[in-house]
């Protein structure tokens, strides 16, 4: 599925959606998923979601659902002690709001240099992290790619043994429940 992506994406194919969706059910429902993960590794689970954030935002709630999946997703398999979070936050802009999701972790973290190619397809670690957990490396090149096409941003702030915060801001215009 992520090759399928990514070559949607390079091809100028994917459709971003503007549709109203409660975005409230949508975290509640990855903040299930994956705290019961993190249970089953033994992980804390650390969620916030700012008074601020708007129930209802009009967007593309299978992108926004595959940003946060996929992040939280490596969090959970990067992190083997500890905790990992997600804190959602929003602040009024012209046109509606603008979300900022972050993702943390107690992982092993990364150097800068690792950080620089994070977001290039097919970019691991090292080369053993794909022995050690798996995966293609085309997941964080996906979710930068769609912050991108949603007219948003993704960063990562990490140091080796200090865990790893990603940031995804996006902008979202007021959503209702009728639409």
């Amino acid at each position: 599925n992520d090759i399928l992506d990514v070559s949607k994406i390079e091809a100028g194919q994917m459709d971003v959606e503007h549709v109203s969706f409660n975005l409230h059910e949508l975290v509640q429902d990855l903040i299930t998923l994956y705290r019961l993960r993190a249970t089953d590794k033994s992980l804390l689970f650390r969620f916030h979601l700012d008074p601020a954030v708007p129930r209802y935002v009009k967007a593309d709630p299978v992108r926004i659902r595959q940003i946060l999946g996929n992040l939280l997703g490596n969090a959970l398999k990067f992190t083997g002690h500890g905790w990992i979070g997600l804190h959602v936050g929003a602040r009024p802009t012209d046109t509606g709001h603008e979300l900022k999701f972050v993702v943390r972790d107690t992982g092993p973290g990364m150097a800068a240099e690792v950080q620089d190619k994070l977001f290039q397809p097919f970019m691991q670690a090292d080369s053993s992290t794909s022995r050690k957990y798996g995966g293609t490396g085309l997941g964080l090149s996906i979710v930068r790619q769609l912050c991108d096409l949603m007219g948003g941003s993704v960063t990562v702030e990490s140091a080796p043994g200090k865990g790893a915060r990603f940031c995804v801001t996006l902008p979202v215009e007021a959503g209702a429940v009728d639409q």
